[in-house]
Formats: C-alpha cells, structure tokens, sequence
C-alpha cells in the first residue's frame, strides 16, 4: 500500500489520548513508483546532422516501428508517430515470464513536405494510423532520412535505443535523382501488408 504521510502505531487497547500521551512510534513516509517497462528513442540521439522544423531539411515528425527479435518472445511488432523534438516512448512492451525481449527499432523520420498525413490520428478515433505498422511501413520509401538498431527491454527498467543518427534515404534520394521527384516503393514483406507502398 502506497502511504502518503506517516504512520503512528500505538498498543490497541489504548485510547487515543493516551496514545498521545505516551508518544508512538513514527515510519519514514513512503511512496511506490515502478520504472515502466519499455524502451525509448531519444530524439537528441537521431538529431546530429539535421534539425526540427518545417524546412525541407529539417525533421517534422519521424516514425518508429518496434518487433520482437527474441526466439523466446512471441512474434510482435507495434509502431508509432512522433514530433521531432520529443523522446519516442514504448511501454508495456512484451516480455514473457518477466524476462529479457530484444527488439529491432526502425525509424523513419520526415519533413513536413514528405509527411504522410494519412498517419496522423483523426480526433476522438482509436486506434490511429501510426499505430498499426504495415500501415507506417507503407511510407517507407517517402521518408527523408532513417536509422534503425536493436534494443534489449529489462523488466522494470526504461531501456534507451542507441540507434545513432539519421541518415538520408537512399530509396529516396535515387528516386528524386531518377525521376526529379521520390516515388513510393515496395513495403517490406517480413511486417504484412499490401505489397505496393501507399501514394
């Protein structure tokens, strides 16, 4: 039980008066906090060579896809969407009997021009776009500049990604040096989906 403030105890069949006549034993206030579960991607670590704006050089929002590479945990893979100047976060994560789950983390970062709307969430409309992965890795080739590393999530613990910085798309940059301008691509077959990338 979480206490907010300190306990005193005194033998049961004194009355209160007499409880503070005599004084009482007094415990140290506690407070209970359990680290969440999880992983982050922090955003300063993917922001070495480019910075947050809305300039066709700099990030507007990146996406991360997360799946379980453990032979022990269940096939599992979620995603989502975030600003460029905030941490990405994933909680609750699996993580079967308690124990260790390494993951693979992809990031796909945009700029405003290259964003593809259709991942943000409608209001009051769960669950979002950006949540379901084959739907982010549809935008795959679109993204300006990505990063991907593994990760090991420990019970109880925030694990921090180091997935280095960013780095410009290659899919992208020899589509704009082909065509003038980026065209979408296949989608990777290992997360489902359809097997053309969205417009």
């Amino acid at each position: 039980m979480i206490v907010a403030g300190p306990l005193r105890t005194c033998a049961g069949f004194l009355a209160a008066a007499a409880c503070a006549a005599i004084g009482c034993a007094t415990t140290a206030a506690s407070t209970g906090y359990t680290p969440p579960t999880g992983i982050k991607i922090p955003a300063q670590s993917l922001l070495v060579d480019v910075t947050c704006g809305s300039g066709a050089d700099q990030v507007y929002k990146y996406a991360v896809i997360v799946s379980s590479i453990s032979d022990a945990a269940p096939a599992f893979v979620t995603s989502g969407i975030f600003d460029c100047y905030t941490d990405g976060v994933f909680s609750n994560l699996p993580s079967p009997d308690g124990g260790s789950v390494a993951f693979s983390v992809s990031v796909l970062a945009y700029n405003q021009a290259s964003f593809p709307n259709a991942l943000l969430c409608p209001p009051n409309t769960l669950p979002c776009p950006g949540d379901d992965a084959g739907d982010v890795l549809s935008w795959k080739a679109a993204a300006n500049w990505t990063a991907t590393c593994t990760v090991t999530e420990l019970q109880g613990v925030p694990s921090e990604t180091n997935c280095g910085a960013l780095e410009p798309n290659g899919a992208i940059q020899a589509a704009a040096s082909d065509t003038g301008a980026p065209e979408a691509g296949p989608i990777d077959a290992a997360a489902g989906g359809d097997s053309t990338a969205a417009d």
